[in-house]
């Protein structure tokens, strides 16, 4: 951070909603990379089968494609501090989120593919990390959102009370945030 800021958070609770949204995001922009060279390295394939001998190809087109898809699109962390509350952006370009699979984000019950430890091996989500962090943040009467554009990619804000006005059941030594 550029500034010296403090609020009052417990620190677990922040670390996981922080390490959530960026594990997802992480997640997706890997499985969006790894489906463009799939399809590159297909259509190559059917380009060089197309091609007469001697004759010219995409084929290198293609492969100059893929030299350049080597390097992953980055997953963007924007914290902001304002008077009443403290607001973190994760944006990537992992495809996005279509809008009628949205609800499921927020489902505890709903797992990726029918074979969920298989696709937990592989690092995809098991489905239940998202609706969590969006639990802790409430618990602080903040919240988490997302703003997803489908074939691009997905903005996760989380917003968060410093503690100053709107207090949960906490001991009266954490109720006033020292940074006020």
């Amino acid at each position: 951070l550029l500034h010296d800021r403090s609020f009052t958070y417990v620190p677990i609770h922040l670390e996981f909603v922080c390490l959530e949204l960026l594990r997802n995001s992480c997640q997706a922009v890997a499985r969006s990379w790894r489906r463009r060279e799939n399809e590159l390295l297909l259509s190559a394939a059917h380009a060089s089968e197309a091609v007469p001998l001697g004759g010219s190809s995409s084929s290198s087109r293609i492969g100059s494609e893929c030299s350049r898809s080597e390097r992953l699109p980055p997953v963007r962390a924007i914290f902001a501090y304002g008077s009443e509350e403290v607001s973190l952006k994760v944006t990537d370009e992992g495809g996005g989120i279509r809008r009628s699979e949205l609800p499921q984000a927020w489902s505890y019950f709903d797992s990726p593919p029918s074979n969920a430890d298989e696709a937990f091996k592989r690092g995809e989500p098991k489905g239940s990390g998202l609706p969590l962090a969006r639990l802790h943040a409430r618990y602080y009467g903040g919240d988490v959102v997302l703003k997803s554009l489908e074939g691009f990619g997905t903005d996760a804000y989380v917003f968060l009370n410093r503690l100053g006005q709107s207090c949960e059941n906490l001991p009266p030594g954490v109720r006033v945030s020292p940074a006020q």
